[in-house]
């Protein structure tokens, strides 16, 4: 096998398996662009999709932190 073959092969899911938290980041997103633009849970959707980022955002504003600009104004 090789490696392009080992990136592209996903194991189905399973009820016993945990959700990654990139999987359950991208259903709140995709949760969020299924509501119309005025629905009342929308915003608590945002804010849930906002927070499952987060973890993403921090590890790239680390990664290119010290080029000049603040950690905080790039997460």
């Amino acid at each position: 096998m090789t490696v392009m073959e080992t990136s592209t092969t996903v194991a189905p899911a399973t009820a016993a398996s945990a959700e990654s938290p990139v999987d359950s980041a991208a259903e709140l997103l995709n949760a969020m662009s299924a509501m119309p633009a005025g629905h009342p849970s929308r915003a608590a959707l945002r804010d849930k999709a906002i927070e499952a980022w987060l973890p993403l955002a921090r590890h790239l504003a680390n990664r290119y932190s010290g080029r000049g600009e603040p950690t905080d104004d790039l997460i």
